[in-house]
């Protein structure tokens, strides 16, 4: 069966590789299938892992992506110790290692074929793009004693708000700054009367799970992505 490719311009554009993306719904006999062979790198999205084979292609990476959702969010309380990015300016490179620890869970960090200077190289473009307003409304931030310890960044989508990168420095976790975080964003979005917030995340991120199914957060969205390599 041959595959119908969605062609990715901006991962195509910023990695230098032709990158394509399919969406496979159900099991086709032997599970094999065909395509032309101009992409170097498909990415697969599946609702249920079923074995999947493409000829030429092989397998080199897969994970399970969920989203996490609030709906009504009435949050009307603001944290002093959480600075905004447009009444306190902040360089990026405060905020890079910082996004880099917010990435090493996703597909771009632990998929060694895109490397590691291909990951530190997108995530410093998230963080400037995030700064910038192209890829987020808001980046919040909390400092301490001149060091940045944690910080997000959220994009009004539609009807509702999506959480980009959030991120506490190891060394400050436990001390509850990813719930002073996490409650700016919802003060930001009752206050733009946007009533719901989704967070993108990976499964094998138990730690974030966790500490979203812990402030009320449950998932709306679970699908499997791999990577499939051109040979």
């Amino acid at each position: 069966m041959k595959l119908s490719i969605n062609h990715l311009e901006w991962d195509t554009n910023f990695f230098g590789i032709n990158v394509g993306q399919v969406v496979i719904e159900k099991p086709f006999a032997n599970h094999k299938y065909v395509t032309n062979k101009n992409y170097d790198l498909i990415v697969v999205e599946q609702q249920n892992n079923f074995e999947v084979s493409i000829i030429d292609y092989y397998n080199s990476y897969q994970e399970t992506k969920l989203v996490f959702q609030k709906k009504n969010i009435t949050s009307t309380s603001s944290l002093n110790k959480v600075k905004d990015t447009d009444i306190e300016l902040i360089t990026y490179e405060k905020l890079y290692n910082l996004a880099l620890l917010s990435g090493k869970y996703s597909r771009f960090c632990l998929d060694k074929k895109i490397g590691e200077s291909n990951f530190k190289y997108l995530y410093k473009q998230w963080v400037l793009n995030s700064l910038s307003k192209q890829f987020a409304n808001k980046v919040f931030y909390i400092e301490q004693e001149n060091t940045v310890v944690g910080f997000v960044t959220v994009a009004t989508k539609h009807n509702y708000a999506q959480i980009g990168l959030i991120a506490v420095a190891e060394q400050y976790q436990g001390n509850g700054y990813g719930v002073q975080l996490l409650n700016k964003v919802e003060y930001y979005c009752a206050q733009n009367r946007i009533t719901e917030l989704r967070i993108p995340t990976q499964l094998k991120n138990k730690q974030a799970c966790l500490f979203y199914k812990k402030n009320g957060y449950v998932v709306c969205e679970e699908k499997i992505i791999k990577h499939f390599w051109k040979k």
